[in-house]
């Protein structure tokens, strides 16, 4: 539908039409989305540092394992 054909349809509904003015587009932010932004970069970190404390606990895994299989009275 063409914006006169949409005119004419509403003119006759009995709408009343105006000057219609094509206004600009603006930015909007939406606070959910935001929040959620928040909360997603704060478990990215959580996620990052537990990551790190996982890595290191099997390091130190690793080296007990090794120090085990090295006993001689282990068996």
């Amino acid at each position: 539908m063409t914006k006169e054909e949409m005119i004419n349809a509403l003119l006759e509904k009995g709408i009343p039409v105006g000057n219609w003015k094509e206004t600009e587009g603006k930015e909007v932010k939406s606070p959910i989305l935001e929040k959620q932004r928040e909360n997603l970069q704060k478990l990215y970190s959580l996620l990052e540092k537990q990551i790190e404390n996982d890595v290191e606990t099997m390091a130190d895994l690793h080296i007990t394992l090794q120090k085990i299989k090295g006993r001689k009275d282990a068996k």
